[in-house]
């Protein structure tokens, strides 16, 4: 299909109407919608301190997570190394940042264990089968499976782990404009439907939520 004969008329639909429009792209927005939907069947209410790794305070509001949102960008910062006192935050997430580390991702997700209180979350978002990117470095892919591994190897009880993708995400890809989109919340917009349906012999994006234990130190 080429997009570039209906981008005049699909590109309208996207965007109207113009209040209410979401901060997630067209081409993870299905993602986002089964992860709030996890949280929600979770009864997971985080309101207090959040870190955002690598400006990812848009995945924290959007999921309904509450509070202060502190953002630890790469370079400055690292997962693998982070400079952050122990058991400082209720939330660690990060969105599309487990594929450009440089490192060990195991370091990620113990640096993710130390600095979260007691029962606090960790979300991690990343890229499973999507064009190489490296920004700076694009260095891992993880199935579901390997991803609630590594959480639980870290010392994680894992409350959900899931995949996002269909044909319709496959061809926004492929366009220089369309995934870029951001989708328009309104019950009116007649492509929610189709963005939330989910493929899983096409998974492009790979998600955990998972929780510290009470017990943890």
């Amino acid at each position: 299909m080429n997009f570039k004969i209906f981008k005049p008329i699909v590109k309208p639909i996207l965007e109207f109407p113009s209040q209410g429009a979401s901060e997630i792209h067209l081409s993870r927005y299905g993602m986002v919608f089964w992860m709030r939907k996890a949280v929600e069947e979770l009864n997971l209410n985080v309101d207090g301190t959040n870190l955002s790794i690598s400006n990812s305070g848009h995945l924290i509001r959007s999921l309904g997570f509450r509070g202060e949102i502190i953002d630890c960008s790469y370079p400055e910062f690292d997962l693998c190394d982070l400079k952050q006192p122990d058991s400082r935050f209720d939330s660690i997430v990060s969105d599309m940042v487990l594929e450009h580390l440089f490192d060990d991702p195991f370091d990620a997700l113990k640096n993710s264990f130390r600095v979260l209180r007691p029962g606090g979350i960790s979300v991690h978002t990343t890229c499973f089968l999507h064009g190489f990117h490296p920004k700076p470095f694009d260095h891992w892919r993880f199935t579901t499976q390997g991803l609630g591994r590594l959480a639980e190897s870290a010392g994680f009880e894992v409350l959900n782990v899931g995949s996002h993708g269909n044909r319709l995400m496959n061809r926004a890809f492929k366009s220089k404009w369309l995934w870029k989109i951001t989708v328009s919340e309104s019950k009116l917009n007649p492509l929610k439907r189709l963005l939330i349906k989910n493929n899983p012999d096409l998974p492009i994006y790979v998600w955990l939520i998972a929780r510290k234990p009470t017990s943890a130190k």
